[in-house]
């Protein structure tokens, strides 16, 4: 189930989700493991010149997590109070 926008404990609750839950690619879920991001709210926090960064990131990968987070209403580079 995807939510345009999630609100309160809703958001709460999907930012704890683990990351390895959701259907991503092999290159972005390489990506996840070699730095560290196993939740939903580790993702947001980092920005799209982070990712890119990566050697073995490119735009289409980094448009997979972006369509992904747009269409629960999130976007990279968030800023959240949750700790996971």
């Amino acid at each position: 189930m995807k939510f345009k926008e999630l609100l309160g404990n809703e958001l709460n609750k999907f930012l704890k989700k683990k990351i390895y839950d959701f259907k991503f690619s092999q290159r972005a879920l390489n990506f996840f493991y070699s730095n560290n991001i196993n939740y939903i709210n580790d993702l947001i926090q980092f920005r799209a010149e982070d990712i890119l960064i990566n050697p073995q990131i490119g735009r289409k990968t980094l448009d997979e997590i972006e369509s992904f987070l747009s269409s629960y209403g999130l976007y990279l580079g968030m800023e959240t109070n949750i700790d996971t």
